[in-house]
């Protein structure tokens, strides 16, 4: 079979199969290279902030990826990271007539952003490539903050000036805080390699290569408008890669 057959039979099952373009509108993003890498991943989420401690989710990926003779990917993009939960403060030392304070509790930790979903296709036409449709990793649960310490005991009587007395007890720490939750891992996609020896792989000049990218967008579009969804950006890559943050 022709390997142009193969790569359009490949996409053409891929979109008919997923049930995400038959319930959703969505806007694909569309990479393609020629002796480079395609990436049509989605972006990581954010990290916790002093403004917002928790994490951002990673964006779908929503991407179709072709390489011809290098590495495809539709990664979904990783989850934020949630922020540490600050430290809680210490208390103050006991004077005489005041007991020592207690530490004040920590802070929890923001949550960790979910992975993001992996695209529709990772595509990669050639000998010792790879393709990749993994979802993405959940971000990490931010540490909660440490309990503050107790205050120190109240100063002896001769220390404070004052009638004699027994020094008080220590004041108790703080509670830490909670950590964070982690994210959840988002759905993988598919991935697909057309093996073909390094040998027998057609030596294309960039108007081949064009003709070739126009044919497999075409055939792209047409498998879309049974979905109502529709082609979004378009990254070709001719001798370089191809890439489209999503």
């Amino acid at each position: 079979e022709d390997v142009d057959d193969q790569v359009l039979n490949t996409v053409g099952d891929s979109i008919e199969n997923n049930e995400d373009l038959k319930e959703n509108d969505v806007k694909v993003n569309v990479a393609i290279s020629f002796d480079g890498t395609a990436d049509a991943s989605g972006q990581d989420g954010k990290v916790g902030t002093a403004s917002d401690k928790n994490g951002g989710d990673g964006d779908d990926s929503t991407g179709i990826a072709i390489a011809y003779d290098g590495d495809s990917t539709v990664d979904g993009g990783n989850g934020g990271d949630g922020m540490d939960g600050k430290n809680g403060e210490s208390g103050v030392m006991g004077m005489v007539g005041i007991g020592n304070a207690d530490g004040t509790n920590g802070r929890d930790g923001g949550n960790g952003g979910d992975g993001g979903d992996a695209g529709l296709l990772a595509l990669s036409v050639g000998e010792d490539v790879t393709a990749s449709a993994l979802g993405g990793d959940g971000g990490k649960g931010g540490d909660g903050g440490k309990g503050g310490d107790g205050g120190d005991a109240q100063q002896s009587a001769e220390d404070a000036n004052s009638k004699k007395g027994e020094k008080g007890t220590s004041a108790n720490g703080g509670d830490g805080g909670n950590g964070g939750d982690g994210g959840d891992g988002g759905k993988g996609g598919n991935a697909a390699v057309i093996e073909v020896p390094e040998e027998d792989l057609e030596e294309l000049d960039d108007l081949e290569a064009a003709e070739k990218a126009l044919r497999w967008l075409v055939s792209i579009s047409q498998s879309l408008e049974s979905t109502d969804d529709t082609l979004n950006n378009i990254a070709v890559g001719f001798d370089a890669d191809a890439s489209i943050p999503s």
